[in-house]
């Protein structure tokens, strides 16, 4: 059984490994349902991605971000729940994926 917690996905590298996410916050649409797209990566894109990525986070102060850390809640910030939603998909996949 995978027992991996929030906090232990959020503060690894596995988050960043599920960039599809990024797509829907990009370009405003529902996160859970582009999870499944896959990026064609290219640099102007991933440079396009990371800057509204670098812009949401910064809207998170370090009080609510350790609360989200702690419970979950994302609080209405996108850029939260993104990682919720990445945290879901790499889980997911996991427990469905056979070796």
């Amino acid at each position: 059984m995978i027992d991996m917690r929030r906090r232990d996905f959020i503060s690894g590298m596995a988050a960043f490994a599920a960039m599809p996410p990024f797509v829907a916050f990009a370009e405003g649409t529902n996160c859970a349902q582009s999870a499944s797209v896959q990026i064609h990566r290219n640099e102007e894109r991933q440079s396009e991605l990371l800057t509204k990525w670098n812009e949401a986070t910064e809207a998170v102060s370090q009080k609510v971000y350790g609360q989200y850390l702690r419970d979950g809640g994302t609080r209405g910030f996108k850029a939260l729940e993104v990682l919720e939603h990445a945290f879901e998909k790499v889980m997911r996949e996991v427990k469905e994926t056979a070796v």
